[in-house]
């Protein structure tokens, strides 16, 4: 189990932590999709308070690879520099994809084990 998902069963319950799991992953599409779109008209501010909100709850899940992009991004946007939409779309489809797939490998192995 991935240490912020540990932690973050540790601090509210298996239950809870099952819960905000599935809501996290329920809801990565359309978060990704709102990054991107913010980042396509130029909503520094926005992107960058979505990029944040992404970056801290995939921290509390352990989702490390999209942390670190979060973390990229957002050191991209201190800089003055506006990732391209196209590219960041495309990283977090296949990050999204392949989280998706972990956590349900995750998930299907961690409810027999309670």
């Amino acid at each position: 189990m991935p240490e912020g998902l540990r932690l973050l069963t540790e601090d509210v319950g298996y239950e809870s932590a099952h819960d905000f799991l599935n809501a996290y992953l329920r809801l990565l599409p359309s978060r990704s999709d709102a990054i991107v779109e913010m980042l396509a008209g130029g909503d520094v501010q926005g992107a960058r308070k979505a990029i944040s909100s992404l970056h801290v709850t995939s921290s509390m899940v352990g989702a490390a690879r999209l942390e670190d992009y979060c973390r990229a991004l957002l050191r991209q946007l201190a800089l003055g520099s506006l990732p391209d939409a196209n590219a960041v779309r495309a990283v977090l489809r296949r990050n999204v994809s392949l989280l998706s797939q972990e956590i349900q490998q995750l998930l299907g192995g961690q409810d027999g084990a309670r």
